[in-house]
């Protein structure tokens, strides 16, 4: 609703922090190793319901939306669409904006998770 407040809370999907050191720099590896998506999935819940129990501790009055950036170089938002049941879905967001590159694709995408 316009001119209402809003929190925002924003986090980073990586597949496992041997990939975010790589992909921020601070891993001297080239090479990652096979990835699964299921696996990815699994961080993905990993860090919903984290950033849900953190949710509760805010001494907040107006509703709060998650921004999860997708930092996977592999894996998009078709690969997350495909699999949408297997998403946890935190009952303390306003919203869970996901967003992500797609295949070849450079644009960015974003969807609310939580209406998928």
């Amino acid at each position: 609703m316009e001119g209402e407040l809003l929190g925002l809370e924003v986090a980073h999907l990586f597949y496992d922090p041997e990939e975010a050191r790589m992909l921020l720099g601070r891993s001297d590896n080239k090479m990652h190793g096979i990835e699964r998506f299921g696996d990815l999935m699994n961080a993905l819940n990993s860090l919903l319901k984290q950033k849900e129990t953190k949710i509760l501790k805010y001494e907040s009055t107006y509703p709060t939306s998650l921004v999860i950036r997708n930092a996977s170089p592999i894996f998009g938002m078709s690969d997350l669409l495909r699999d949408k049941e297997l998403i946890y879905k935190p009952s303390n967001f306003r919203n869970v904006w996901f967003v992500s590159k797609d295949g070849n694709y450079n644009d960015w995408l974003m969807k609310d998770i939580l209406m998928v």
